[in-house]
């Protein structure tokens, strides 16, 4: 069985003279006698764009070969010759789902001369870093669940992902695909100790944490070279699968995970080695909906679903 889907298009005050479809930007390109060429998504039916002709004869007629998003038209005048300008080119295509769309973009906050790198996270379970100048894909993670968030560590080139059921997971960037290095689950879930049972407010009953709903990538570098000089020595092992061997300790240079819980809990975690810190009450036990890390001012935002925004220094 064939079904027709007919759009409707019309904002034009003149008859439509000729119509033509540009294969390269799958735009429909009209030509009308109100002394206007206009560019109309055949998705949506909806204009793009609008070029008026000014001191000159109305088009015709349009066409050509449409490649490079270049055609002519001609009129009662002559002929004139156009090249459509995209405000946007294609930069990268994502693999992973069909059809799933990019549900986060993360750019890392890493002065020069790191690299600019991009996480996206798309469809359910994917997660893929690019290079930001050429679009060229890094490397990949399917996280095998859906994905509520992820953040990048490019000076320590760890992938942090965060599961829809509360799993940490820590993955090493220096593969394609990203190699999973740990699962963290459950972490900042535990019993409140006694010096844990005063909220911000006073309140004496504490709601349990409950799963992480949301995470943040907090990153305080004090000692610049020794950091730059980790990641160079990193860039060696890279393609090589990462070992187990235990990181030394940093005290300049911190890279902490801040994970909000749906009992309004804030956890603070090692990077890498995932130990609970620190654990606060926060949202008067509502769940926390979104973190934003603010180390150059020692700050961590957070958002609640009572509608309030709260702030730890």
């Amino acid at each position: 069985m064939c079904v027709c889907v007919c759009v409707y298009m019309c904002a034009r005050a003149g008859v439509v003279t000729s119509l033509a479809c540009c294969p390269e930007s799958g735009l429909l390109l009209s030509a009308s006698l109100d002394g206007t060429l206009r560019c109309w998504s055949m998705e949506g039916g909806d204009q793009v764009q609008c070029f008026p002709i000014e001191g000159g004869e109305p088009p015709l007629a349009l066409g050509g070969p449409m490649k490079g998003g270049t055609f002519f038209t001609f009129s009662q005048q002559g002929v004139d010759f156009w090249t459509i300008s995209s405000l946007y080119n294609l930069h990268c295509r994502l693999g992973g789902d069909l059809g799933g769309s990019v549900r986060q973009i993360v750019v890392p906050s890493c002065p020069l001369p790191y690299p600019t790198r991009v996480l996206c996270v798309s469809g359910d379970r994917n997660v893929t870093i690019v290079a930001a100048e050429t679009g060229a894909v890094l490397t990949s993670f399917s996280a095998g669940q859906r994905v509520r968030c992820a953040d990048y560590c490019l000076p320590k080139e760890i992938l942090l992902v965060l599961t829809e059921g509360g799993t940490l997971i820590r993955a090493s960037t220096l593969t394609n695909p990203a190699t999973c290095v740990d699962e963290w689950k459950a972490r900042g879930q535990g019993p409140w100790q006694r010096e844990e049972q005063t909220d911000g407010e006073g309140d004496q009953w504490i709601a349990k944490p409950g799963p992480a709903s949301c995470m943040v990538l907090y990153s305080n570098i004090a000692d610049r070279l020794r950091a730059l000089d980790e990641w160079k020595s990193l860039q060696e092992q890279r393609c090589q699968r990462p070992t187990n061997k235990k990181p030394l300790h940093d005290a300049k240079n911190r890279f902490l995970v801040m994970l909000g819980h749906n009992g309004g809990c804030v956890s603070v975690l090692m990077l890498d080695t995932g130990k609970v810190q620190y654990r606060t009450p926060a949202h008067n036990g509502q769940k926390i909906t979104s973190l934003q890390a603010d180390p150059e001012n020692s700050y961590l935002l957070t958002a609640g679903m009572q509608h309030s925004i709260g702030s730890m220094g």
